[in-house]
Parts: structure tokens; sequence; C-alpha cells
């Protein structure tokens, strides 16, 4: 009693996710800031504990999401369908589910590290 056991072996509990990228069940949370009006577009970063989208569009009438959605389509190979925006709809700090993502974990860490 008192001790907690976990489906996971040792090795892979000693691997952490950076704090700019999570894992819910079998999907991927990835954190980030996004800063709309800016050029090139793309991943830019790790910037306070937050992945740095550039996005070229402007925050208005959800454009600036649309677009950050088709980049991060596009730089992590994911389908569009498979991304939902879960937090920061109207706010530059945004939280994004990729459905079935969480195998990626360890790539996405050391790309974007």
């Amino acid at each position: 009693m008192g001790q907690h056991h976990s489906d996971r072996p040792p090795e892979a509990a000693a691997l952490t996710s950076p704090a700019w990228c999570g894992v819910q069940g079998s999907d991927l949370v990835l954190h980030l800031r996004v800063r709309p009006r800016s050029s090139p577009e793309g991943i830019s970063g790790v910037r306070e504990g937050r992945l740095l989208v550039r996005v070229s569009a402007a925050p208005v009438d959800g454009k600036a999401n649309e677009r950050l959605m088709r980049i991060l389509s596009r730089e992590l190979s994911v389908p569009l369908a498979s991304l939902i925006l879960t937090r920061g709809v109207t706010s530059r700090d945004k939280d994004v589910l990729i459905r079935g993502a969480a195998t990626r974990l360890a790539e996405l860490s050391a790309r974007y590290a």
C-alpha cells in the first residue's frame, strides 16, 4: 500500500514531456503561443514554455485560428481533421489536441527542443 504502480515500463517513466507538450491517453496536447500577422509562417521554437507558431493571418473572425490549424497540419504531417483547438479561441495562448499522436512525443520533443 502507498506505492503507485504504472502500466508503463520503468524506462518510459524516466522520459518526461517538455512543458509545451503532454499526453492524454492516445492523444497529444500542444501548448502553443501564436503570433498573428507574422512571417515567415511556421513553428519557430519554444517561448515561455509554449511552442511558438507564427501565423500570417490577422486575429479577426477566426482567420488566425484557421491558419494555425493548417500550419500545424502541414508542419506535423497530420490530417487537419485530427486537430482540435481545446483552449484559447480568443487568446494567443492555445492548446491543440492531436488525436492518436501520443506515439510521436519523443519525435516532436527532439525536433522542437
